[in-house]
């Protein structure tokens, strides 16, 4: 006797990195980079917008002035101060953000099958031989224990497409001298690879995980997991709640 059991102990055969149909956070990863020679360059910066070429209207976009809530809120954590006016600022911070176009692949998962056996009975006959030299024929009831045994595996597939969500932030000096050149003083690059391509859900995330290495070196690219219900990222959300 048996009866078929399917234990599910789910193995990935091919996985795209960072994908998961229920992930509790999201990763990002964070690399940033500042000129040694410069240490003092002041705190009050003027951002702007280089996602879009149009200076007349990068100011006025609703998806820059959106994200920039979040960025500006980071940077003032971090000891930055906004200023209105280019011409009361230290340095220029350009903002730079977007979303790749999808890459399509095929996740494959493997999960073994088991089977339950035993778990009954069976009547053993058997002769036996009494104390007087004489046999005789009897019965006995058996019990099978039951025992899981693996007979296979299955497999199940599904396609899945990814995003590179991604911005970045670059600081230069507004006033530097007349024969200077003027060059970067930092710059964090921020991405995430996942299957949302909703980037006004992910910006907080991205702001979030750079908020350590604004204006710092990370010497490496980082690695930064966020839970949907970090502190920081449901400040950030609050921020474009309570702005309509």
């Amino acid at each position: 006797m048996r009866t078929g059991l399917k234990a599910r102990s789910l193995g990935v055969l091919l996985l795209a990195g960072g994908l998961n149909a229920c992930v509790s956070h999201i990763v990002v990863d964070v690399n940033a980079i500042s000129d040694p020679q410069v240490t003092q360059y002041g705190k009050r910066y003027f951002l702007t917008n280089i996602a879009d070429m149009n200076t007349d209207t990068a100011a006025k976009d609703l998806y820059f002035l959106e994200f920039r809530r979040y960025f500006d809120h980071i940077l003032q954590k971090q000891g930055f101060i906004l200023s209105e006016s280019r011409d009361n600022a230290d340095i220029e911070i350009q903002f730079h953000y977007g979303i790749s176009d999808g890459r399509t692949g095929i996740q494959t998962y493997s999960w073994p099958i088991y089977e339950t056996f035993g778990g009954h009975t069976v009547t053993v006959t058997e002769n036996v031989t009494d104390s007087s030299g004489q046999s005789r024929t009897v019965q006995r009831t058996v019990y099978v224990p039951a025992y899981l045994q693996r007979v296979g595996n299955s497999y199940e597939t599904r396609s899945y497409t990814v995003y590179n969500r991604y911005a970045s932030l670059a600081a230069l000096p507004i006033r530097s001298a007349p024969d200077k050149p003027v060059s970067t003083i930092w710059s964090v690059n921020i991405q995430s690879v996942g299957e949302s391509n909703d980037l006004r859900a992910i910006m907080p995330y991205l702001a979030a995980a750079s908020m350590p290495f604004m204006g710092r070196n990370s010497g490496q690219q980082q690695t930064v997991k966020l839970r949907h219900d970090d502190p920081i990222i449901v400040e950030l959300r609050g921020l474009v709640v309570n702005a309509r």
